[in-house]
């Protein structure tokens, strides 16, 4: 790394153009290093891999029940990532946030630990009676382990109004 090959033992370094890595498809990738000598002698391959992960998991299976809805409804969804773990998923209501900025869901099975994760929340009461009280659309997306978000994937909730009971109109009587 002192940028003169003058020793037996070098360490060195090296980065993948934008170009070689663009050219890469998604997933694993091996990379194969070996050295030469001054003799022009070259060595014994090593390889080292690495994952290229530039997609985010995909959202699908949305769901929010019970619509409409008098009581915090749950919010259920399905993540899938093609190349590495979900690490993460959050919904918003109405409108997609930065991302992180959502509320956290739960893997359904407790652990974040696979590439397709059933996924769960359940919306708070202050949410549920926030001063809309109308159609919402809940959106969900994830966070793969690597990589970057995902897009969102939204589904409707109603939530049930209240009407006071409407009392008939007093009648005049007749002159």
């Amino acid at each position: 790394a002192d940028a003169s090959f003058n020793s037996s033992t070098e360490n060195v370094t090296g980065t993948l153009t934008v170009a070689q890595f663009n050219a890469l498809t998604q997933g694993t990738h091996t990379i194969f290093v070996h050295g030469k000598d001054a003799a022009g002698n070259w060595g014994a391959t090593q390889s080292a891999t690495f994952v290229k992960d530039t997609i985010g998991p995909v959202t699908s299976a949305t769901a929010v029940a019970p619509s409409p809805a008098n009581a915090a409804p749950t919010v259920t969804a399905t993540e899938t990532d093609a190349t590495s773990n979900v690490a993460a998923a959050e919904y918003f209501i109405d409108a997609a946030g930065a991302n992180g900025a959502g509320t956290a869901m739960s893997a359904a099975d407790a652990s974040f630990n696979s590439s397709t994760e059933n996924v769960t929340g359940t919306l708070t009461e202050a949410q549920l009676n926030a001063p809309h009280q109308r159609r919402n659309t809940i959106v969900v997306h994830d966070n793969a382990s690597a990589g970057p978000r995902a897009a969102t994937h939204a589904a409707p909730s109603h939530p049930a109004t209240h009407h006071p009971a409407q009392r008939p109109t007093p009648r005049r009587p007749p002159r």
